[in-house]
């Protein structure tokens, strides 16, 4: 029984946490990259719980609604697709 006790096993989540004290000084640099790339986008609510990041020039509501369209409603669709198949 005390073997038992001893072989708790962490959950499958738990054991695939990535170590921050390994490559950080190249974590730096990627954060400094991606900070970079950012400078040039500019946020884009799509709804409640969806913002994006577009060029200047894709900044507007026409824009927003058609990413809603397309791609939203895209996905949604594909979901229920997946659903019917089962």
């Amino acid at each position: 029984m005390q073997n038992n006790r001893d072989k708790k096993h962490k959950g499958p989540a738990e054991e695939r946490k990535p170590d921050i004290t390994v490559n950080t000084g190249n974590l730096d640099e990627i954060i400094a990259r991606q900070r970079e790339r950012e400078k040039n986008l500019y946020p884009v609510r799509i709804s409640a719980t969806t913002v994006i990041y577009v060029t200047k020039n894709k900044a507007t509501r026409q824009y927003a609604e058609e990413y809603k369209r397309d791609k939203l409603m895209r996905l949604k669709y594909e979901s229920k697709e997946k659903e019917n198949t089962y």
